[in-house]
């Protein structure tokens, strides 16, 4: 939660950026909303909004920014889940455990952008349970962003099978980048179990189920 009060009062007093503001704000609410789960429990559609409104903030910054590569979603040992977005298209960065120690790093000579996706800080609060069952409680029991789920390992990849998906629609360069908001949620929740670095590979939505595929770099 400090670590979004200080993004907010950077970027509106120093950099008068509005959508790097914005996800600052973002950052805030859901470190409010996890603060405040265990003895208030939060209501599914709170939850489920707050998470499509930090969806909406990244949206905004990767609109300023004008970036479209594909995301590498990287556990860190502070137990959060960061996004590394290369200015253009690059191999998976390799970063050091540690926090990342700023908005943008540079792996040989690669500029990324580094964010916090939108289920990272809730993530961080069930990360002691099977990547299956995490799946399972976050997108069916959390915040009801489907009705069922199928998760399947291979070598290199993961495909998780939502029935139902109800999330809302992702606009363009999030889904581009950090995928749909179903599919961000299940990159960041590997990432944090598996501690290796997840991009999203495909999304295919066919009679009433979404195909989501995951490389594990």
């Amino acid at each position: 939660m400090a670590f979004g009060a200080v993004i907010a009062l950077f970027s509106y007093f120093i950099l008068s950026n509005v959508p790097l503001t914005a996800l600052g704000i973002g950052i805030i609410i859901i470190g409010a909303v996890m603060a405040l789960t265990p003895m208030h429990p939060i209501p599914k559609p709170a939850v489920k909004g707050v998470l499509e409104g930090a969806m909406l903030s990244l949206e905004g910054l990767l609109e300023e920014l004008d970036l479209s590569e594909k995301g590498y979603y990287i556990a860190h040992d502070d137990g959060l889940v960061y996004v590394y977005v290369p200015a253009s298209k690059a191999e998976p960065p390799n970063p050091p455990s540690s926090r990342p120690k700023g908005l943008v790093v540079e792996f040989r000579g690669q500029p990324y952008l580094v964010l916090i996706p939108p289920a990272s800080a809730i993530a961080r609060e069930y990360s002691s349970a099977s990547l299956d069952d995490l799946i399972s409680t976050v997108l069916v029991d959390l915040t009801e962003l489907c009705s069922g789920v199928r998760v399947v390992r291979g070598a290199g990849y993961i495909r998780v099978e939502l029935k139902k998906p109800r999330g809302r629609e992702a606009p363009s360069r999030f889904k581009r980048v950090l995928g749909s908001l179903e599919a961000s949620i299940v990159a960041c929740l590997a990432a944090l179990i598996i501690k290796r670095p997840i991009y999203i590979s495909s999304e295919v939505d066919e009679k009433g189920w979404r195909r989501i595929t995951l490389e594990v770099a």
